[in-house]
Formats: C-alpha cells, structure tokens, sequence
C-alpha cells in the first residue's frame, strides 16, 4: 500500500495524503474549474463524517461499471521509481507549468495556480485534519491537482506517488533516495540551520533552502505562509531531514493502518495523534522530510514543499 502525503511538496505529497497502488482513475467526467481551487463546499460536505458514524469499507467497483462509459480513457497513477527518466522530466515541467499561469482563487499571496493549491490547503486545514473526510478531501485535491496539470499545461500522464516503504526498507540513505534526486526528482535536504524545535522533531539534519533540484531557490518561490497566512511572502523552499521520523514510513506500519475492520478506525490509524513518540505514517511523510524548519512540516502549506503531491 502507498500513502499520498499531503504535503503540497508536490511529493504527500499524503502522504501526503494516501496514495494507492496504480490506482486507475477515469477522467469523466473532470471537474469543472470553478469547482478546483477555492472548493468551498469540502469545508462542510462532510461535517457530520465523525469517524464513528461512517460506513465500513466497501470493495472496490468495477471502474468500466461503476464510474463511466467505455468511452472513457482511464490514466494510471504510478510510483516514481517505475517511471522514465523521461516522464519524470514531462511531470516536473507540468508543475513549474502551474507556477507560470495567472493565480484564478482570489487568495491574497496566490500568484499562480499552484499557489492557489497551496493557499486552499491552507484556508481549509482546520477543517479536514483529524476529521472524518480527511482522506476524501485529500484525494479530491490530488485529482483536481492532476486534472490542472493535465488540462493547463498538456501533461499526459497522471500523478506519480512516492512508494516511501519502498525507499525505507531499500538501506539506502535518505539523501539518495530516487525522489531527492537533483537531477530526475526534486532536489534533496537543506543545509543545517539552527532555529526552534517546539515539537522537538529528533535528529533534524537541515532546515536551510534546498540547493539543488528543479525547485531551488530562485527557479521556485513558497508564496503563501508561514502557518495561517494567506499573504504573499515569497521566499526559499526549505527541508530538513529527520531520518528517525521517516523511518515510521515502513510497511509494517502501513499493514497496521490497513488492518481495520472499518473506514471509522481506518482514518484514526492513518492519522493518529498529533504526538511525535507515537509512529504516525501521515506525519512521516510531513516531518520526516520537512522537520522542524522545513516546508513541508507545515500543517498549513505543506503543498508548497515540493515532493509528488501538490
């Protein structure tokens, strides 16, 4: 199983948020632009979706029967270590894509579309953390995400995921990792900078501006934050490494999130408490690359961190 993390990383991201294994997602019909960025009604649709009044997991439909016509062409999410080189580079273009089209929420620091990504997560974390549609908003997120992606900027493929249990059990070290990869991936940690550790995230390595990679500074800018702000403040993207925390991005602990008798005990494995003593898959994928300083250990602008998910 793999996890979408949230992190608006483009990783996340969720994990991220979750991400499930060559899911196949038909594209009819796609959402309607107006319905994409500011997506006011997810702060309320699912209100009432207390993780102990929601119905148990059904098995997934067939997608041909269940979703649309045959007409439909579905496009298969795949992990990044199985894609190309080549696609690689066409799904990176498509990001820096949506930083260079004009900003269409309204959110005062959005200057482009990938900032309006940002800035929505951002407006809306209150309400889809820690509740019962944390894993549907996400997921519609990501596919509107993609749906931009492929609309906008004449992207072909569909959103990548990160296979993170992959890269935990591989004995490599996190910095060499395929997904840090300055060349085909995102850059890798920051250089170590001393600052606040509220939380007291374990072994941070970083917490510097990422020095390599398509999203270093200044070829991208974080736009929105830090925290609630929804103000233009332009500055460096930002990791820093916590090797002990991503470490809880292992299988064992994904089969544990798995292995629920319903959706309601579901979504409180995936998440679990706020609390870094306690391994938490969700806040791997946050804190185990954003740390204390970086990006995407942002609850509020995590999508800005860079990595898969927006």
């Amino acid at each position: 199983m793999k996890f979408w993390s949230t992190a608006t990383a483009s990783f996340i991201g969720l994990a991220i948020s979750s991400h499930v294994s060559a899911v196949v997602l038909p594209r009819c019909p796609a959402p309607a632009p107006a319905e994409v960025v500011a997506a006011p009604a997810l702060e309320d649709t699912a209100g009432a979706l207390k993780p102990s009044g929601v119905s148990p997991l059904l098995p997934w439909p067939t997608p041909s029967k269940a979703f649309c016509s045959p007409r439909c062409r579905p496009v298969v999410r795949k992990s990044w270590r199985k894609l190309s080189n080549s696609e690689k580079s066409k799904y990176i273009a498509a990001v820096q894509c949506l930083t260079k089209k004009k900003s269409i929420s309204g959110i005062p620091g959005a200057k482009n579309i990938f900032d309006d990504f940002q800035g929505t997560h951002s407006e809306q974390t209150p309400t889809i953390h820690w509740v019962g549609h944390f894993v549907l908003w996400h997921r519609y997120f990501i596919a509107t995400y993609e749906y931009y992606l492929r609309t906008l900027c004449n992207y072909n493929g569909a959103q990548p995921y990160w296979d993170w249990e992959y890269d935990n059990a591989s004995g490599l070290d996190m910095a060499k990792w395929p997904i840090f990869n300055p060349s085909t991936g995102f850059g890798g940690n920051g250089p170590y900078k001393n600052g606040d550790n509220p939380f007291g995230i374990p072994d941070r390595t970083g917490g510097g501006c990422v020095p390599n990679g398509p999203f270093a500074y200044p070829k991208f800018t974080v736009n929105i934050g830090p925290g609630e702000s929804t103000g233009y403040n332009p500055r460096c993207l930002t990791r820093d490494f916590s090797r002990p925390l991503m470490k809880w991005g292992s299988q064992s602990n994904i089969n544990w999130v798995w292995d629920t008798p319903d959706y309601g005990h579901f979504t409180r494995r995936l998440e679990r408490e706020p609390d870094f003593t306690i391994p938490n898959i969700h806040g791997s994928g946050h804190f185990g690359v954003g740390g204390a300083l970086g990006t995407i250990g942002d609850a509020h602008n995590s999508p800005g961190g860079k990595y898969i998910t927006p």
